[in-house]
């Protein structure tokens, strides 16, 4: 849907087909796409729980959506940064509840040890069918497939970024933690400070315009970077 010349296209994160499809378009021109230059993977679902079908859903938008996502794009958008200063970048919204102090020891232990997109995969695939940590918790709080999957976002990053420096690729990739911002999924407790959607995206922009302050690789909140 294009208005006020703006495209507005419709995309399951959690269907390869529209993936593919999607960036087809962008490659080619079509439905009035184009390649960008800035990556923004911002979708998400927040489910209570951590049973098979929830920590599968979850994956699938959360993380393997993104990934094949900027797995496609990132070459094309590296050729299409060449025509600003700043390069292009690659940015994961990420959270607070993400961080590996959240989550369950060994679970930290075996992110940490994680080297390749297809090594993520896996260990997230045992996590859903029971292979690996069955009925232990995964994350402290209520949402803990929520937890698991930002922090494998943010392991996903730190991948990406390698890959674009090996790669040699004009493009950064960053996570972002925006804080508690005023959505439905929002979930700050009493007397929490809640950013307005308006007030989260400045840090978005911030990392955006400012690569010497917000190299490839970190994890950043409030325009700081914050511990895996």
């Amino acid at each position: 849907i294009e208005t006020s010349g703006k495209v507005w296209y419709g995309l399951d994160m959690s269907n390869e087909k529209a993936i593919d499809e999607f960036v087809e378009c962008c490659s080619n021109g079509r439905a009035g796409l184009k390649l960008p230059d800035i990556l923004i993977n911002n979708a998400a679902i927040c489910i209570p729980g951590s049973e098979r079908e929830v920590l599968k859903r979850t994956m699938q938008v959360n993380v393997f959506g993104p990934a094949r996502l900027s797995k496609l794009l990132m070459h094309g958008m590296s050729e299409t940064s060449n025509e600003n200063a700043r390069g292009g970048i690659i940015i994961n919204i990420s959270s607070g509840d993400g961080e590996l102090a959240c989550l369950n020891s060994e679970l930290q232990r075996l992110l940490k040890e994680v080297q390749s997109e297809s090594d993520l995969e896996s260990l997230l695939r045992e996590l859903w069918e029971g292979t690996c940590l069955r009925g232990q918790e995964l994350a402290f709080g209520p949402t803990p497939a929520y937890s698991v999957s930002k922090a494998a976002l943010n392991v996903l990053t730190r991948i990406q970024a390698r890959e674009i420096e090996m790669s040699q690729l004009k493009l950064r990739a960053v996570a972002v933690c925006p804080g508690d911002v005023d959505t439905r999924m929002c979930s700050a407790g009493e007397g929490d400070r809640v950013l307005t959607p308006a007030q989260a995206a400045g840090d978005v922009i911030w990392a955006i315009e400012r690569p010497s302050e917000c190299p490839s690789g970190g994890f950043y909140r409030e325009r700081e970077p914050i511990p895996w």
